[in-house]
């Protein structure tokens, strides 16, 4: 999972998980990744059964601290993972010096 402050950032990590083969979820505004919330969808769905051992979520802070976001991501139920994201999560937040109002997890 990668978070971006900007669209243009996350233009740039784009570019660059292609170069090493990984085809991220693309989460923000744009038009062109409408689709996001299905594929995230199916991306979780896949990876708690198993049948998926990575995906990765690449968007905006904003796209981010959604509703619809948040809830795929606490759906992420395989063991030990959600406390991985969540580490991570609050690791860069502390890091970038962003404060969130509300909970990033449940």
């Amino acid at each position: 999972m990668i978070v971006c402050p900007y669209t243009h950032l996350v233009e740039q990590w784009k570019e660059d998980l292609l170069v090493f083969g990984i085809e991220p979820i693309i989460a923000y505004g744009d038009p062109k990744y409408k689709d996001y919330e299905s594929r995230l969808r199916q991306a979780v769905f896949r990876y708690n059964l198993e049948t998926k051992k990575f995906f990765c979520l690449l968007t905006t802070k904003d796209t981010f601290c959604k509703d619809k976001v948040q809830k795929q991501m606490n759906d992420v139920t395989k063991a030990g993972r959600k406390k991985e994201i969540m580490d991570l999560w609050r690791e860069l937040v502390d890091g970038a010096g962003i404060w969130i109002e509300k909970p990033v997890f449940d």
